[in-house]
């Protein structure tokens, strides 16, 4: 359900604005799947999202990412991922 609402929501994020999308099934098994969507859609259920508490390889990936891409001491990085939600505390 998530992922079909990233492809078919508005560009413009508009709330106000009606989305329009086609579900394209090319292998068998994804009817069901296509299926339970288009019903999801209709009955406006939308999967549950939880926040995970402190997901460490998030921050695993976002430490790589910054040292990777900019030389940081360890105190700068440290405060820029102090104060990032969830903090785990």
């Amino acid at each position: 359900m998530a992922a079909a609402l990233q492809r078919v929501w508005p560009r413009g994020h508009a709330l106000s604005r009606v989305s329009k999308g086609r579900i394209v099934v090319t292998k068998g098994e994804e009817l069901v799947e296509a299926a339970a969507v288009v019903r999801s859609i209709h009955e406006r259920t939308l999967d549950r999202m939880t926040m995970l508490n402190a997901p460490l390889d998030v921050l695993a990936q976002q430490i790589v990412a910054a040292v990777a891409a900019e030389s940081i001491d360890t105190d700068a990085l440290w405060k820029r991922f102090i104060n990032a939600a969830p903090t785990g505390r």
